[in-house]
């Protein structure tokens, strides 16, 4: 059903669900600007919320409090992930692609990553002219 959402339920499943991923179907590949995903990630709010009580009927929820995004928050910074849907109960509702976040996370990761790297070399640098000026002064 189009309301069963990998976002919004628990997929069950025995194997792998692949992502079309090679580079013959893929055109204008550039590296990704990390920078620009960490400081995107970076005002995207994280809520702490429960599901209304219609949907918990709906979908047997076990996990009434979840912790994930709201549509009105990612809409500026993801727009094509947000759709808007009917639901179940004769209104509209948006449901959210997950994935650009999931990938943007992987960019502040690496981000990161190259900012902890440029931290351990300085610290290395500072720890030799240390040392050197220990030996001088001694």
């Amino acid at each position: 059903n189009r309301f069963n959402d990998i976002s919004l339920r628990t997929l069950q499943y025995s194997g792998q669900l692949l992502t079309t991923s090679d580079p013959a179907l893929k055109e204008h590949v550039e590296s990704a600007d990390t920078a620009i995903c960490y400081s995107t990630l970076a005002q995207t709010p994280l809520k702490r919320y429960k599901y209304v009580e219609p949907y918990l009927s709906t979908f047997h929820t076990r996990d009434r409090y979840r912790l994930g995004f709201l549509t009105t928050d990612i809409s500026p910074m993801f727009p094509k992930s947000v759709q808007t849907q009917e639901s179940l109960w004769d209104s509209e509702f948006n449901t959210l692609d997950t994935s650009q976040i999931k990938t943007a996370q992987y960019g502040v990761t690496q981000h990161l990553i190259g900012l902890v790297s440029t931290l351990e070399s300085e610290v290395d640098i500072l720890t030799r002219i240390l040392l050197a000026q220990r030996n001088t002064i001694l």
